[in-house]
């Protein structure tokens, strides 16, 4: 059984791979089953509690996810200006932040002649852009569970890094299997082998919970520690698309299974 709704998007996407720095630029093609979760959780605590979120996190944490991705996929690439945290030398010589130093009127004077702790610099970032609608589905166990999730998804309104909002077409239904003409793709793990990496296939690494993930280790509020690759697994999925052109300025990708 399946809970699913459709949304589209309202602003460009974007969501970096969970091992990468915070430099890194490039942005997965789609949402991952642990950004999909969260975004669910997220709407659970903001509006039942803490107390009912982590009720309803063992269900989110252990469902299978699907998506139904659109026909094309645009990357834009582009350069942005950002501000980073500017670099100092102590006096062993080690680099640190201007945050680490203590308050002082020569740091206060520095910020006011323009020299505050934050430096300008230019960053590469990539922006996801769909051609239609993006399908979700959470798979459920009992009618019980469906209605437990079945008012979530009108509230999330955001996948990925904030400001990736996303808006619900209608409303959510419960159906019992994955409407086969919306080409819905499970996003599980597959064996990489040679037969199931081919031309028309396009991998992707993405993350999800693994099943002895605690609510407190995705708490912010908590001292548990999240480890990427134990407790925030990788899943390298293979998705069917491929490059069909690419510029300076962006790649489009197209969907090879027959939809």
């Amino acid at each position: 059984m399946w809970v699913i709704a459709v949304f589209h998007q309202v602003s460009l996407f974007s969501l970096k791979p969970s091992d990468v720095t915070s430099t890194g630029g490039r942005s997965l093609l789609l949402p991952t089953p642990y950004s999909i979760k969260m975004a669910l959780l997220d709407v659970a605590i903001r509006n039942y509690g803490v107390n009912r979120g982590s009720m309803l996190f063992p269900l989110l944490r252990d469902s299978m996810i699907a998506i139904s991705p659109p026909q094309y996929i645009i990357v834009n690439n582009c350069f942005v200006r950002i501000h980073k945290l500017r670099r100092q030398k102590s006096s062993q010589g080690e680099a640190k932040t201007s945050f680490d130093d203590e308050q002082s009127e020569v740091e206060e004077h520095a910020v006011e002649e323009g020299q505050g702790p934050y430096i300008r610099s230019v960053a590469f970032r990539e922006y996801i852009q769909y051609s239609g609608p993006l399908g979700l589905a959470v798979q459920v166990e009992t009618h019980q569970t469906a209605e437990q999730l079945f008012p979530l998804f009108p509230q999330a309104n955001y996948l990925g890094k904030r400001g990736g909002f996303f808006q619900i077409e209608g409303t959510a239904v419960v159906q019992k299997n994955l409407p086969v003409q919306q080409g819905y793709l499970l996003l599980d793990a597959v064996e990489l082998t040679p037969r199931t990496i081919s031309s028309g296939y396009t991998l992707q690494v993405l993350d999800d919970c693994s099943p002895k993930m605690s609510f407190d280790e995705v708490n912010i509020y908590s001292s548990a520690s999240l480890a990427v690759g134990k407790d925030r697994i990788q899943l390298p999925v293979l998705l069917p698309y491929r490059v069909t052109r690419s510029s300076q300025g962006f790649t489009l990708y197209q969907r090879t299974d027959h939809m």
